[in-house]
This record gives structure tokens, sequence and C-alpha cells, in this order.
């Protein structure tokens, strides 16, 4: 009887306080209280520094090709007689292209000429086969005396304009002046028409041609009446140099000073004749295997010595 009542009782207690919480209106859900933060979150990662890729730069520009100094021979040609010309040059770019090395001649109007391609095969005028020195061989003729200019024209891999040369030029002059040509010594060189070539004319090594005027000259520049002039040539056995030849087998007692005649090395000597107590002069140049002289005794012939040598070409 006691254990039913008190069942009964908590019967009572449940129904007074658990029936208004279940017919009781919802009530909203209540907020957590924030925590302090006291650092960064585990879950939340840094932000990871941003990678710029270094700009992409163009190529340099390749450097512009450049091509030597041409060369010609002979330097001097006469007016209304066709004579073979050879223009040379060094190009060792390995960018050229094949074939477009030109001469190109520079006319009086403005305008230019292609004369031919200069090669490096050993042909043409051309010495050694792939040495990248190209020549070309060319016959010329001109009607009027003065100077003709040249330039050389080449193409390169890479380069959208042709490359020119520095400029080379000739020497036209009258057929009122005479050329002298020797090609087993490779000389050549002018003189006026109003005096002759006496001795051997075919100057082989170990022989000598003279130069005599007895005419007087109606053209200006030309050799007084008596003037001779001796040109000679002499082996050089030894290959000596120029300057040791000289010292070794210029017999005038002359004291010897360099000189460049038309760009070439040449010694001078100057002494005084024994016998017309006039100074003498000789000039000497080396061209191959030989040593060539160009000599006067004669003061009044000084001058035409130096105007000859002013047109001597070696080749």
């Amino acid at each position: 009887m006691k254990t039913k009542l008190i069942l009964a009782g908590i019967a009572v207690i449940a129904v007074i306080f658990v029936l208004p919480e279940l017919f009781a209106a919802p009530r909203a859900p209540q907020p957590l209280p924030a925590s302090p933060v006291t650092g960064p979150s585990p879950t939340v990662h840094p932000a990871k520094p941003r990678v710029i890729a270094p700009p992409i730069l163009a190529s340099p520009p390749l450097p512009t090709p450049t091509i030597g100094t041409p060369a010609v021979n002979p330097t001097l040609i006469t007016a209304n007689t066709p004579m073979p010309v050879t223009v040379t040059i060094q190009i060792t770019d390995p960018t050229l292209i094949a074939g477009s090395a030109n001469l190109v001649q520079l006319n009086a109007d403005g305008t230019s000429s292609i004369l031919g391609v200069l090669h490096d095969d050993g042909l043409n005028g051309d010495s050694v086969a792939g040495d990248h020195v190209f020549s070309i061989r060319t016959t010329l003729s001109y009607k009027s005396v003065g100077i003709q200019d040249f330039q050389v024209s080449a193409a390169f891999s890479g380069s959208l304009k042709r490359v020119l040369s520095d400029v080379v030029s000739i020497s036209i002059i009258s057929n009122t002046t005479f050329l002298y040509r020797n090609d087993t010594l490779g000389l050549q060189f002018s003189y006026p028409s109003n005096y002759t070539l006496q001795s051997s004319t075919s100057l082989a090594p170990g022989g000598s041609l003279d130069l005599t005027s007895n005419v007087p000259s109606t053209l200006g520049g030309g050799m007084p009446t008596g003037c001779d002039i001796t040109v000679t040539a002499d082996t050089n056995i030894g290959n000596l140099s120029l300057s040791d030849w000289v010292n070794a087998n210029d017999g005038s007692g002359g004291v010897p000073s360099a000189i460049s005649i038309n760009g070439y090395a040449a010694i001078q000597s100057d002494s005084t004749s024994l016998i017309t107590n006039d100074p003498d002069r000789a000039v000497f140049l080396q061209n191959r295997t030989s040593v060539l002289s160009f000599s006067t005794t004669n003061l009044a012939c000084i001058a035409s010595l130096e105007s000859i040598l002013a047109t001597v070409t070696l080749y």
C-alpha cells in the first residue's frame, strides 16, 4: 500500500513538471558563447606567396655582318683599251649567302651596274679555293679618262639589306701615255709617250730596261730631253727582307730609308754621283721572288722618276 502511494506521488509530480513543457511554445536555439580568439584557426591555412614568372626577353639582335676592303689590280688602265682587272675581298662571316657577292660599278649618274659574281672556288681570278678571299677577273674598257669607282655587295642570312664594302677606284689614263705590263714579274706602270723603251723590254729576272727621252715633251709632265731611267729586276736569293736585300746589294753608298709607293713598302736610296756630282736616286720594291728597282742618275729626272713610281702597280 505504501509502495503504491509512492508511485502515485511520482506520477503526479511528473504530470506537474513535464506536461507544461510538452505543450509550451518552442524556443529559439540560443547561440553558443563565442570562444576567445587566441590564434589562427587550425583549419585556416595562410595564403601562399604568388610566384611571378620572369618576363621572356627577346633575343638580342644579331650583329650586322661586315666585309673587308676590296683590292683592285691594276689600279690604272688606258682609255679605249680593254684590260683585264682583278678585284679581291675577304669575307669571313659564315652567314654569307653563297653566290651573293657581286662586283658593282658606281656610275657617274648615280646608278650602279653589277659586273659579275666574286668566287672563292679557285676560278675566275680566285687564287685559293675556300680561303674566304673572294675574287673576280673581268675585262674593262672606258672611253674617257678619269676615276671609276667600284664596291662589293653581299647578302647574309638574317640580314634584310645587302652589305656594301668601302669604295675602291681605278684611274683611267689617256692613250697618249703608254702602259708597261709584265705578267712574269707582276709589274705595271705608265710613262709618257715622248720617250721609248730600250734594252730588254721583257724585263726578266736579272734583266733591265731603260726609259729614254730624246724628244722634248709636248705633254704636261713629260720627261725632259736626255732623261734616262733604268728599271731592273733582280732575283731575291735567300728570300731576304727588302731592307736586308738593299743593304746587301745596293752598291751606291746611298743612305736607305723606308717609304711607301702606292701603299707598297719600298726603300729609297739617295747618293751622289762620283762622275757628275748629281744626286742619284734608286727606289726598291719587292714582288713575288724579285726585287724591282727604279733609278736615275740625272737630277732633272727625279721628278719624272717620281711620276712613274706614282703609277706602279704590283700584282
